[in-house]
Formats: structure tokens, C-alpha cells, sequence
């Protein structure tokens, strides 16, 4: 777990978030939950991280949890701040939905929504 938290520190990671979203309350809710599931994830499947940049990997989870609270950004605006790709961020987004269900279970019936339209 350390590793992977020295690879995204905390400081990193929620200054991404306030980046992301301009609202502080949100961007700090998002940062926190961002780096409790890096923690819960790196607890249950180390591997998972192996040849994922942190970029990537933080940028999935933004995608992710902006719909959990409703503040959705696209993916084109997370990788444009996280100096990463559009693919990137799409395919982060859906290596931890298919790895890590149990994290997201509030979130499946809105994203196939959001799919099917």
C-alpha cells in the first residue's frame, strides 16, 4: 500500500481534484474517496496497479466518482488537466469497474444509462 500511495501522494491528488472540480467541498470529497479506494484496492489486488501510470489510474476514479455526486466531467477535461489521454482516462474508468465492482456499486445502473443514450 505504501508503494502505491508514494506513487499518488495525497497532496498530488486532491490538488488534481480542487483542479477538476472548483467547488472545494466536492473536490475534497472526491480526493478523500480517490485515495481510500487506492488504499482499498492496493489492499486487495497489488498486481492491478502493475504498468498503470497514477495519471491514469486517478483519472478512472475522477471520471468515476463525478458521477457518484452528481458532477460529472467529461473525460476529455480530466485528461486535459491530468496531461494524460482521453483513452486513458476511458479505459482507467473501466479496468476499475471490471477489477473493483464492489467499489462502485451505486454507480452501475447510472453509467449504463449514461451508455444506452
Amino acid at each position: 500500500m505504501t508503494t502505491i500511495l508514494r506513487r499518488i501522494p495525497c497532496e498530488v491528488t486532491m490538488s488534481a481534484a480542487r483542479a477538476v472540480w472548483l467547488d472545494q467541498e466536492t473536490a475534497d470529497r472526491i480526493g478523500s474517496d480517490t485515495l481510500q479506494i487506492l488504499a482499498k484496492a492496493s489492499m486487495a489486488n497489488l498486481k492491478f496497479f502493475n504498468g498503470k501510470t497514477p495519471k491514469c489510474l486517478v483519472g478512472g476514479l475522477f471520471y468515476l466518482l463525478g458521477y457518484r455526486y452528481n458532477v460529472p466531467v467529461t473525460q476529455t477535461e480530466i485528461a486535459d488537466l491530468l496531461c494524460t489521454t482521453e483513452v486513458s482516462v476511458r479505459k482507467s474508468y473501466k479496468n476499475w469497474l471490471n477489477e473493483f465492482p464492489q467499489f462502485f456499486t451505486d454507480l452501475t445502473l447510472k453509467l449504463w444509462n449514461r451508455i444506452e443514450k
